[in-house]
């Protein structure tokens, strides 16, 4: 199957799934307890995209971005490279864990 495609229809099962669980709370008759499973769930379906598409695009596109086919070299990602896409993925989710502490800090 294509990759393109393959990505396509894994962001929209994602969706899917991030969105029916979203919005189940507002549907459901449930104690707080099965509520708060229910959104933990759809948080995690909403982290599992990002660690399956997002995150490996974005290294793939780095990647690609990087390698010179000219060179002769193989493709190898440089360390410098690697630590600064480890670096930038950690700080993406601090910043995200930081923006949901302050509006839980807000209510």
């Amino acid at each position: 199957m294509n990759f393109s495609l393959e990505v396509i229809l894994l962001s929209l099962l994602m969706f899917v799934g991030t969105f029916l669980l979203g919005w189940a709370p507002t549907w459901l008759n449930a104690s707080r307890k099965v509520m708060n499973l229910v959104s933990i769930f759809g948080a995690g379906m909403l982290v599992g995209a990002a660690i399956i598409v997002v995150i490996p695009e974005a290294v793939k596109v780095i990647i690609e971005a990087t390698y010179d086919p000219k060179s002769g070299a193989e493709e190898v990602v440089p360390e410098t490279l690697a630590f600064n896409m480890g670096t930038a993925i950690v700080v993406g989710f601090t910043i995200m864990l930081i923006i949901d502490e302050s509006f839980k800090i807000l209510q």
